[in-house]
């Protein structure tokens, strides 16, 4: 298999098993990179996969009044919110937890913390009342 650009001309050979599990563009850049610039100790990072999930109760489940329209009109009307995972070099992991408004996409509030539990939303949830002080009526969506 020859692959080429107008940069980085490449040549290799891959087993039929590599092929299904690497994507041409990740290998690709993966070898330009390597051969521009030889002798700068590259290497790549191998992250974790993320931790087990254990599926708790739910407290109590809402109905979807959003129905994937994310739309706004007005500012402090609907917010969304949501962690993310975020690896770091000793091996653990942190979790943020944002909110945003839907109406221009602005962090509302962000909190970050060791686990990932319901505490770290309700406190970044106070966190953004405090702030903005929205009327009756705010919409929150979560996952």
């Amino acid at each position: 298999m020859v692959w080429k650009h107008f940069f980085c001309p490449v040549k290799f050979n891959l087993s039929k098993h590599l092929l299904r599990h690497v994507t041409k563009l990740k290998l690709f850049r993966l070898r330009c990179y390597k051969n521009a610039w030889p002798g700068q100790g590259l290497r790549s990072i191998v992250r974790r996969k993320k931790p087990d999930y254990v599926k708790g109760t739910a407290n109590k489940i809402f109905p979807n009044i959003l129905n994937q329209n994310f739309k706004v009109e007005v500012p402090n009307k609907i917010w969304c919110t949501d962690f993310t995972y975020l690896p770091q070099k000793n091996g653990t992991m942190r979790y943020n937890c944002t909110i945003i408004d839907l109406y221009d996409r602005s962090a509302v509030a962000t909190l970050d913390g060791n686990h990932i539990t319901a505490e770290l939303a309700i406190v970044a949830l106070t966190i953004a009342l405090e702030r903005h002080k929205p009327n009756k009526g705010l919409i929150l969506h979560s996952d």
